[in-house]
């Protein structure tokens, strides 16, 4: 073929490969894929030429998708060695070209050929390549080669022979060709054929490149593509509208292009798009072809996410601007009428915001279409009408309805005048609420005029309605015409239910028949008159009730009609009021209370007869004197200036008060003064009412003593006693506060109470009381907390010497004897003291704490006082354990009796044995009784430990009775608790026949303070022992101070000389007196003496020249347990010096 010109030339370029491409037909994406094959040929130049107009801009967006660069060739351009594909458009030639092929021409150096290139049919993916001699079936990926090879075969072969090329040798390289592409054909999988893949592939590429072709023609607004150097490289068929060339418009920069409209800086805008990758758009105006356009410019992105260029898209707006424009020329006619207007005018949107007000609004209100925001409107409206108009917005706006209201618009100045508004609905092209039009008009001077006329004729019918009468309206006819809301209150009825009806109705039944005749009476003559003043009218409520009344008559005449104007007055409280006030002055006259009735200061106008006999004055003493005359000095004057100001504020005032009667004397009084007030809300008068109540106030303070005092003592009880603590601890000042607070326990009392009676231990109390407030002082507080138990409070004191200065001389006064009509008695004190604030600060805690400090008192010896300290808390919780590990003991028999023997000295042989309890603890070991026998006092545990020793002793001398050990008496220790609280006397009996021992072998030991401490009933009881038959021994003997004299009254048989006697025999003067004396004693009166205590022979033979007969103690033997008994009385040698 011979080549069309390109308007370019190649020559000085050896060795390149020219390669031209003619197309007539849209390219296909194969044949794109070709084109981009042969421009990889390295060096090459490519040109396509296309012959159809239409096909220029497929052909480039088909290279241009391949990664190919497409290049629209004009004048003196021409395409780079492997760069750019070359791009003409020409018209078509008459060379004949299939329909679906595509024509090659090969130039190098001096070769030029040409072939054709189309697609097999059978095989798609292969070309048919044919040539002037022959023709080979290649797939695209061997193409490329085959053209090298082709073409470096035919350069060899003109080079050998200038004038043809040899046919054999090119028949053969095209054979051998052929053979090679069928064998990698035939060596690829059959079922993923290279081939059969790489076919799906363009043809898939190719219906999408065809379909988005298609989508972009459809499109009906200029859109072009441009690259990053701003070249056109995609535009579609509506660029015509805009564009004048008639060439390509595509491969074209954007300023090479001939525009129909003015787009200024079109470059800067689409660089700074591309730039930034943000869009931008401008509004454009055609006047040449009147269209109004809207250009966006919006970034184009590879795969990559990267700018590769932009995207021109024209929109034309021309309809919507025309539109809009007539729109703006129609609103700014109607802002001219409406600045026109008189009248206030809004436009709002449906949702109440505002989008225009006329001048006027603005003048009026001072607010500007600036300053409107969402219903900001509605702020110049009066607050009280807001609701209203919202309420009115609300429903209209619902219903697209028009409204008209009436509201008070705010001036800017503060002040408002009326408004009639009138909001109109505006509708859109669809029918639909699009906006409203609101029009407020000046109706001041009518709206004014109109409210006075209202309040004129309201303040009419008010007058009417508040006036206490009824008023009624009344006809010739007796016809009611008019009444007022009064007859409600005074008939009962309704308003309703009395105009139209006959007053009659208002009459009881026997006025009603005569009643016409004085109506028509009257009317003959009508005048103003008042009826019912000194003589008893009646009339009748809605419930059948008659009430008093007096009327009012006056004439009325209306439109030359004669009325008759009625008023109706309930004086039912008026009479009420008469029989009240009769009344009154017959209480005042007759009541016990004496009244006062006082001037504003406070002089006596008028007094009662019960006041003058209550304070002994006469009447004519009274008026004209202040009520301050009977003023007691009990109270200050502060005093009486809060009461009179407490009248004067509140009106009344009423309470306790000490007056002065005449003689004197002070008389307790109930105040209740009250202040009377005028119709000015002055006080112009005061009452004073005033009655005895001297018994009243005897009687409180007899009830208040009874609440805080105790009654036998006298003293404060515990109620008032933690009262005042709590008052001496918040002192009114901030002070610092230190206090005592001492718990006394009386020792023995309660044996004293139980053995010489209830009487004797109140005497005793009573005693006790006056001593222990003859040892505090003034400001201290001594109260009887329970029982023998006393609390004290010394106030002031912060130093331990003062505390236990009284604590001793409390000790020592109560220590003394007490004569409580039997001789002298004598008891001691225990006194725990705990200090606040160190000890604590609230009255339990204190309490507790003196509690404990006083029990450890009673521990170490009694008679004594104690401080608490922290400890004694342990101590109290390991009596507490001592007590329940007793109690445990006694059940589960884990206690042991120890026997000592006691020795007749004259006789020199062991005659009894006195039983002692021992308690060894399964975990604390041996637990002394000096330990555990008081806790067992304490807790009442006493009783049961005291049956088990008595049973355990009778148990084992039976046992030696019947082993032979012949013993004349066991001695067993008993408390006076077990006398007094149990049956004793029953319980021995029942032992004995038990055990089956004679009464005279049991002695029972009691403690020196019980027997000689004696009551009716505890002397009752031991003579019931007595008399059964066992002996009674009193142990201890020598420590008590009680009469002697009482011994020979007592049941008792032995005495034991106690033990501190013994200890001194016999060097010590005193005590071998006192020995002497109780032998004597017991002598006297034919009472054995047991000498405790012998631990020397120098004691022994003492004993034994003073003719003792019974002694025991570690000289003769220590205890034992009864097993050693059985030896030691069959053994027993008498110890000699």
């Amino acid at each position: 073929m011979n080549r069309k010109p390109t308007y370019h030339q190649i020559a000085g370029e050896s060795e390149c490969l020219d390669i031209s491409i003619l197309t007539n037909h849209e390219l296909k994406v194969r044949e794109a894929s070709l084109i981009a094959v042969l421009s990889s040929i390295n060096p090459s130049l490519v040109t396509v030429v296309v012959t159809d107009r239409q096909a220029v801009e497929q052909v480039f967006d088909c290279i241009s998708q391949r990664g190919a660069i497409a290049v629209y060739l004009d004048k003196d351009m021409k395409p780079s060695r492997n760069g750019h594909i070359g791009i003409i458009h020409q018209q078509a030639s008459d060379e004949s070209l299939g329909a679906s092929c595509t024509k090659i021409r090969l130039r190098q150096s001096e070769v030029d050929v040409t072939m054709t290139a189309c697609l097999v049919k059978e095989h798609s993916a292969l070309f048919e390549i044919s040539l002037p001699w022959g023709t080979v079936e290649l797939p695209l990926s061997d193409i490329g080669p085959f053209i090298c090879q082709f073409m470096n075969l035919l350069t060899a072969l003109y080079d050998d022979n200038k004038e043809c090329f040899p046919q054999q040798a090119i028949s053969t390289f095209l054979l051998d060709i052929q053979r090679q592409a069928m064998s990698n054909v035939a060596h690829a999988p059959s079922n993923l054929s290279v081939y059969t893949q790489f076919e799906s592939y363009l043809e898939e590429l190719e219906r999408s490149n065809h379909d988005l072709f298609n989508i972009k023609e459809c499109i009906a607004f200029p859109l072009f593509v441009v690259d990053k150097n701003l070249r056109v490289t995609q535009a579609n068929r509506g660029c015509r509208s805009i564009i004048k060339d008639d060439l390509s418009i595509v491969g074209k920069y954007i300023h090479e292009l001939s525009w129909l409209i003015v787009i200024p800086a079109i470059d800067k805008m689409i660089h700074r798009v591309i730039i930034s990758g943000r869009s931008e758009q401008i509004l454009l105006q055609n006047t040449q072809i009147e269209h109004v356009y809207v250009l966006r410019v919006m970034p184009y992105h590879s795969q990559g996410e990267q700018v590769r260029g932009a995207i021109l898209v024209f929109d034309e707006v021309t309809e919507q601007w025309q539109a809009e424009s007539s729109l703006r020329a129609s609103e700014q006619r109607f802002r001219q009428v409406t600045e026109a207007l008189p009248q206030l005018i809004l436009e709002l949107s449906c949702q109440g915001s505002c989008d225009f007000v006329n001048t006027q609004w603005s003048s009026y209100t001072g607010m500007t279409l600036s300053s409107q925001t969402s219903m900001c409107w509605l702020d110049c409206i009066e607050a009280e009408d807001r609701p209203l108009l919202q309420e009115q917005w609300d429903d209209d706006h619902i219903s697209g309805q028009s409204v008209s209201v009436e509201c008070r618009v705010l001036h800017h100045d503060g002040t408002s005048r009326w408004f009639s508004a009138l909001f109109v609905p505006i509708f859109n092209e669809y029918g639909g609420l699009g906006k409203w039009f609101a029009c407020f008009t000046d109706i001041e001077e009518f709206k004014q005029t109109q409210l006075n006329l209202q309040r004129s004729q309201n303040r009419v019918s008010n007058i009417i309605d508040t006036m206490p009468e009824a008023i009624l309206v009344v006809d010739q006819q007796g016809i009611i015409r008019v009444v007022n809301k009064r007859i409600e209150d005074i008939f009962g009825y309704e308003m309703r239910e009395v105009k139209g009806q006959a007053v009659e109705m208002l009459l009881p039944e026997r006025y009603r028949s005569g009643h016409g005749q004085l109506r028509a009476g009257y009317m003959k003559k009508p005048e103003t008159m008042l009826l019912g003043a000194g003589r008893d009218l009646y009339a009748l409520h809605k419930d059948g009730s008659e009430f008093p009344v007096e009327l009012g008559l006056a004439p009325l005449e209306e439109e030359g009609n004669i009325y008759t104007v009625v008023s109706v007055a309930n004086i039912s409280q008026r009479k009420d009021a008469d029989v009240e006030l009769n009344l009154a002055a017959k209480v005042f006259s007759s009541t016990m209370d004496g009244i006062f009735i006082l001037d504003t200061e406070q002089k006596v106008i008028k007094v009662n007869s019960a006041a003058q006999q209550i304070f002994g004055f006469p009447e004519q003493e009274w008026i004209g004197q202040p009520l301050t005359r009977i003023r007691s000095e009990r109270h200050s004057n502060l005093f009486y200036d809060k009461l009179w100001r407490a009248a004067r504020i509140n009106g009344r005032w009423q309470g306790e008060i000490w007056q002065c009667h005449k003689n004197g004397s002070d008389i307790p009084m109930w105040l209740s003064l009250t202040a009377v007030f005028n119709t000015h809300g002055d006080i112009e008068r005061y009452i004073a009412t005033m009655y005895d109540i001297s018994e009243q106030v005897k009687a409180k303070e007899y009830i208040y003593h009874l609440a805080h005092y105790d009654m036998l003592t006298q003293l404060p009880n515990r109620t008032l006693f933690l009262e005042k603590f709590h008052e001496y601890t918040q002192p009114p000042t901030e002070q610092t506060v230190t206090m005592a607070l001492l718990f006394v326990d009386l020792d023995n009392f309660k044996q004293v109470n139980d053995t010489l009676g209830h009487p004797v231990g109140d005497i005793l109390l009573c005693q006790a009381a006056e001593r222990m407030r003859s040892v505090i002082r003034v400001q201290d507080v001594v109260s009887r907390h329970s029982g023998d138990e006393f609390t004290i409070l010394l106030r002031g004191v912060d130093e331990k010497n003062l505390i236990s200065d009284i604590a001793h001389r409390l000790c020592v006064e109560l220590a003394n004897p007490f004569d409580l009509g039997r001789g002298d008695f004598f008891v001691s004190a225990s006194i725990g003291i705990a200090r606040y604030p160190t000890d604590g600060t609230d009255v339990n805690t204190l309490l507790r704490h003196a509690d404990l400090a006083m029990y450890r008192a009673k521990y170490l010896g009694r008679n004594q006082y104690r401080f608490y300290q922290p400890e004694m808390s342990s101590v109290l919780v390991e009596l507490t354990e001592l007590q329940s590990d007793l109690r445990l003991a006694i059940e589960r028999d884990e206690l042991v009796l120890h026997y000592q023997p006691i020795i007749d000295i004259q006789s020199e042989r062991c005659v009894g044995v006195e039983a002692l309890t021992r308690w060894w603890h399964p975990t604390k070991g041996f637990i002394s009784p000096v330990k555990f026998i008081p806790a067992a006092e304490d807790s009442n545990l006493i009783l049961p430990l005291g049956e088990w020793v008595l049973r355990a002793a009778c148990r084992q001398l039976h046992q030696w009775n019947q082993s032979g050990v012949c013993l004349d008496f066991i001695s067993i220790n008993v408390s006076g608790k077990q006398i007094m609280q149990m049956d004793f006397a029953a319980l021995l009996r029942q032992v004995l026949d038990e055990y089956q021992l004679e009464a005279k072998q049991v002695l029972i030991e009691l403690t020196e303070s019980f027997v000689m401490h004696e009551s009716d009933i505890a002397i009752n009881r031991l003579m019931d022992i007595r008399q059964i038959g066992v002996g009674i021994a009193i142990d201890d003997f020598g420590t008590g101070y009680s009469s002697l004299s009482y011994l020979k009254q007592l049941p008792v048989t032995k005495l034991k000389l106690d033990r501190s006697f013994v200890n001194d025999l016999p060097n010590d003067i005193n005590d071998v007196e006192i020995s002497r004396a109780i032998f004597h004693l017991g002598d006297a009166v034919g009472l054995q003496v047991v000498a405790e205590g012998v631990e020397t022979y120098s004691q022994h033979q003492f004993l034994v020249d003073e003719r003792y007969h019974l002694c025991q103690g570690f000289y003769y033997a220590r205890p034992m347990l009864a097993d050693d008994i059985n030896e030691f009385w069959r053994n027993y040698s008498f110890p000699h010096k």
